[in-house]
Parts: structure tokens; sequence; C-alpha cells
């Protein structure tokens, strides 16, 4: 008895192209996490596990979401891109220095 593989049409239904907007907002995401990684040279040390744990926690909701809510993913990737720009320059203008 021959078993179907699990890839086939069957086991991949429910996907379809709306499904880039998810895999768009993942890329963003992952794209962005050397910024969030990293932020420590445009404000203090202190900034770098808050930074984190909002790029694990928006990581987390993309992949719950993923399936579900692809364009909900999307706007998580960039709503994350746009969160560290707002925090970085807001920050920077109160005297924030790394």
């Amino acid at each position: 008895m021959e078993r179907t593989p699990t890839w086939t049409s069957a086991a991949l239904s429910g996907w379809g192209w709306r499904h880039l907007w998810a895999v768009l907002g993942v890329a963003v995401l992952l794209l962005w996490l050397p910024f969030f990684a990293f932020v420590s040279l445009i404000g203090p040390e202190w900034a770098v596990f808050p930074a984190l744990v909002v790029w694990g926690v928006s990581m987390w909701l993309c992949l719950v979401w993923f399936k579900s809510h692809p364009v909900r993913v999307l706007f998580i990737g960039l709503g994350a891109v746009a969160l560290w720009h707002v925090v970085g320059f807001g920050a920077d203008a109160l005297g924030w220095t790394a």
C-alpha cells in the first residue's frame, strides 16, 4: 500500500497567493533583526534586551498568524520596523545616546 506524500494538494489546502503577504512580513522582520540586536549602537546597552523581546514577540505573532491572518503578519513586520524608528529617533530627540 502506497502512502500519500504530505506535500500533496490536500495537505496544502488553504494556502494561496495571499500568503505571500505573510512571507513578506516575516522576511521584513528577519531582515530587521540586526537592527534590533545592535540597537546599543544608537542607544544605551540596556536597550538591547527590550528590543529583542519586542522582536521575539513580533516573530512569535507572525508564526502564530502566518496561515490564518497573512495580512496581519505583513503589518507586524512593517510595524516593528516603524516602531524601531519611532523609538530610536524619538529617544534621540530626548537626548538618548550610546
